[in-house]
């Protein structure tokens, strides 16, 4: 049975919709469970913490800002999360909306998630190999 979640921004989840990142996030280590909550007609989701959830962060797929997006993730990610290969995952990215309707976007610290097991880590790429804040213009 599917238990609601309170979620503080618009959209619906239950607790089934958990995704568990076991080693939280970059600079949120003690949050671990979040939630995906769709954001209306836009290419943004909200990642809402479920222990605290006035916490939720803006995300995005990485494709969506720039087209080459191809990450070298390190076999520890796949390894994390589960999954046998890199095409058993997809990526997000976190960003700050601005109020222009612009936004930076993290291309160097995407998010691993393997959907079926509703595992994910963080992970940092290489310095280099992609842009901490990405200017993006949806």
């Amino acid at each position: 049975m599917a238990v609601p979640v309170e979620v503080l921004r618009p959209g619906t989840a239950h607790e089934t919709a958990v995704i568990e990142f076991r080693a939280g996030l970059v600079g949120l280590p003690s949050l671990t469970r979040f939630l995906l909550v769709a954001r209306g007609p836009t290419p943004w989701w909200w990642l809402q913490s479920v222990d605290a959830p006035a916490i939720a962060l803006a995300v995005i797929d990485p494709l969506r800002v720039d087209l080459g997006y191809s990450p070298i993730l390190p076999e520890t990610a796949l390894r994390d999360v589960e999954a046998a290969s890199v095409r058993e995952v997809a990526l997000l990215c976190v960003a700050v909306p601005e109020m222009d309707g612009s936004a930076t976007v993290n291309l160097l610290a995407p998010l691993v998630i393997h959907v079926p097991h509703r595992l994910a880590v963080q992970v940092v790429l290489e310095p280099g190999s992609y842009p901490l804040r990405h200017r993006f213009e949806p």
